[in-house]
C-alpha cells in the first residue's frame, strides 16, 4: 500500500506498483512476481536461502536466483542488458505454458474467479471446512 501524500494519485494495489517497475524481485514463489511476469513486466524470484534448488520454477533459465552474485548479474541484465522485445522472447519461449499462458495481467483475478467457483462447487468441501 503506498499513499502518496499531497499527490493524486494514490496506489492501493501490487498491481499498480508493478505496472510502474521496471523489476520486481520478490521471495519464492510469491505472487508479486508472478503477477508481475503475467503482465509482461521483467521479474524474478530470489532465493536468499537456497533452499529452492531444483524446484520446477527453477527449471527456467534466469527465473529463480539463488545468491548475491546470481542475483546482481540477472538485475544488470534485466535492466541494462536485455531490451523489451528481447524480454518478450524470453517470456513466449522460456516461461509461456510454465509459469502463465496469457500475458494478460490478468492471472490474479483468473486465479480468484476459479477460487470463488470452486467454493460454490464445494457444498462440504476445503472451503466450507475453514470458515
Amino acid at each position: 500500500y503506498v499513499s502518496l501524500k499531497g499527490g493524486e494519485e494514490e496506489w492501493k494495489s501490487s498491481s499498480q506498483l508493478i505496472a510502474f517497475s521496471e523489476l520486481t524481485i520478490s521471495f519464492p514463489f510469491v505472487s508479486a512476481t508472478f503477477e508481475a511476469i503475467s503482465a509482461r513486466k521483467k521479474a524474478i524470484w530470489h532465493d536468499a536461502a537456497g533452499k529452492f534448488r531444483n524446484t520446477f520454477y527453477d527449471s527456467t533459465p534466469g527465473l529463480v536466483t539463488h545468491d548475491y552474485n546470481e542475483l546482481l548479474s540477472r538485475v544488470k541484465n534485466l535492466l541494462w542488458g536485455i531490451s523489451d522485445a528481447e524480454y518478450n522472447r524470453y517470456l513466449d519461449l522460456d516461461i509461456k505454458g510454465k509459469v502463465e499462458s496469457y500475458f494478460d495481467g490478468m492471472a490474479i483475478s483468473r486465479f480468484r474467479g476459479l477460487l470463488v467457483k470452486t467454493h460454490k462447487k464445494e457444498k462440504n468441501g476445503f472451503f466450507n471446512k475453514i470458515n
